[in-house]
C-alpha cells in the first residue's frame, strides 16, 4: 500500500477545492445598440449619439457604457469650449459673465470626474463610476440654476448644449447600472 504524506493531501484537497469553487470567467455577450438603449430614460438619444461610433456593432453592455461615457465626456468638453468661446468674445452684462464664468469651471470640472468615471468604468467599478456620474450631473444642473433668469440667444444655446449634456449623463448612468 502506498503512503502518502498527509501535507500532500491537504494540499491536493485544497487544490480541487478551489478549483470547484472557482466560477468561471464572465464572457461579454454582445447586445444590439436598440435593445441596450431600452434600458435609458431617452432611447432615441441613446440610440442616435452610439449610432455613429463603429465599436458599438457587437459591443457588450459594458462595452456601450464605456462609449457613453466618451460621448459625455466629447458633450461636455464641447459645451466648455462654446462657454469659453462665448466669454472670450466680450460679454457685456456682468451678471451673465459671472453666470458662464461659473458654468465655464462646472464643465471644466465636469470632463475632469467622467474621464476618473471612465477610469472607473474600465475597472468595472460601478458604485464609484455611478456616483462620479451623478455628482457630475448635480454640479453642471447648478448652471442651469444661475442661468435661468437670462434670456437671449446665449441662454437658448447653452439650455440646449446642458440638455443635451444632462441626456447623455442619463444614458450613461442607465447603461452603466444595466450592466452592474
Amino acid at each position: 500500500m502506498a503512503y502518502f504524506h498527509p501535507l500532500l493531501i491537504l494540499c491536493l484537497s485544497l487544490a480541487t477545492q478551489s478549483f470547484a469553487h472557482t466560477p468561471p470567467p464572465a464572457v461579454p455577450c454582445p447586445i444590439s445598440l436598440a435593445e441596450a438603449c431600452k434600458y435609458t430614460s431617452y432611447v432615441d438619444h441613446c440610440v442616435q449619439s452610439l449610432t455613429g461610433k463603429p465599436e458599438s456593432q457587437g459591443a457588450d453592455l459594458h462595452g456601450l457604457a464605456t462609449m457613453s461615457f466618451k460621448v459625455a465626456v466629447e458633450v461636455g468638453t464641447g459645451v466648455a469650449a462654446h462657454i469659453s468661446q462665448t466669454l472670450n468674445t466680450g460679454v457685456k452684462d456682468k451678471a451673465l459673465w459671472q453666470c458662464l464664468s461659473t458654468c465655464s469651471n462646472s464643465f471644466e470640472n465636469a470632463v475632469e470626474k467622467l474621464d476618473v468615471s471612465m477610469a472607473g468604468m474600465d475597472m468595472k467599478a460601478m458604485t464609484d463610476t455611478m456616483g462620479w456620474v451623478m455628482t457630475v450631473v448635480a454640479d453642471t444642473e447648478k448652471c442651469y440654476g444661475g442661468c435661468k433668469d437670462f434670456e437671449g440667444e446665449v441662454k437658448e444655446q447653452l439650455m440646449g448644449m446642458m440638455g443635451k449634456f444632462g441626456k447623455q449623463c442619463s444614458i450613461t448612468l442607465d447603461l452603466a447600472q444595466a450592466f452592474a
